[in-house]
């Protein structure tokens, strides 16, 4: 009873794939009782999982996420991870199997999920979009997110992902407003503050719009670069 009480499901299976141990996680999450489950679950009844049957059939040690068929009707998301084991003259014996219930962190996915949806359509509706930039003006950092919706608005490529700086207000501000913009972002640098501030932008498809941005500064720091995080309202339709 090593791990009975153990915080994650563990189970033994045989080569051939019968159960011969379980933890009462394992067990719980399966609906089982130990009669039902000892000596009569196979490693197929537990899950459909070709790896995992292939790991027990072959004595195979890996770590895959895997359905796990729960007795009562559904399936229960969890990491597996397979260790075999082997007798002193080295023959395959039994893979112990360990179980990390992922259904808490599923949910929380799904979730996250539908509140970045909510959002996009909240953003299309309202024609707002968020952005993140930073003033390394020759490339654009891999931690920088922009929304679908200020892609949107700019009439750029969202698989492209955010540009640099310099080339955000050499090919989007409009010509007539890029000296008042970098005037703007210069004055937030000084202050070490954000603020608003209207310009014209430039699609690639040369249609012109109107934008109200609203922005927080995050001075630079010892390894960082000073980073604005802002939001852009397209109000073309009022400034017409």
């Amino acid at each position: 009873r090593l791990f009975g009480d153990a915080a994650i499901g563990v189970a033994s299976f045989e080569p051939e794939g019968l159960l011969i141990g379980a933890n009462e996680s394992t067990l719980r999450w399966l609906g089982r009782t130990r009669e039902e489950a000892i000596g009569r679950v196979t490693v197929a009844n537990l899950s459909p999982s070709t790896e995992l049957q292939r790991a027990v059939r072959r004595g195979l040690a890996d770590t895959f996420e895997a359905e796990l068929t729960l007795s009562a009707g559904g399936t229960l998301p969890a990491i597996v991870t397979t260790a075999p084991v082997f007798d002193q003259s080295g023959n395959y014996v039994l893979n112990r199997i360990w179980l990390q219930d992922m259904t808490a962190q599923r949910t929380a996915q799904e979730r996250l999920r539908a509140s970045e949806a909510a959002m996009a359509r909240a953003q299309a509706l309202t024609h707002f979009g968020h952005y993140e930039a930073d003033l390394t003006h020759e490339t654009a950092s891999e931690d920088l997110r922009w929304s679908d919706e200020f892609f949107r608005i700019l009439g750029l490529d969202r698989s492209r992902g955010p540009i640099p700086t310099a080339e955000f207000i050499e090919t989007c501000v409009h010509p007539e407003d890029r000296q008042r913009f970098l005037s703007f972002v210069d004055a937030c640098v000084a202050q070490n503050q954000g603020g608003t501030v209207e310009y014209r932008i430039v699609t690639p498809q040369g249609e012109i719009r109107h934008l109200r941005d609203v922005s927080e500064f995050q001075p630079a720091g010892a390894h960082t670069a000073g980073r604005f995080f802002g939001v852009v309202q397209d109000i073309t339709e009022l400034s017409d």
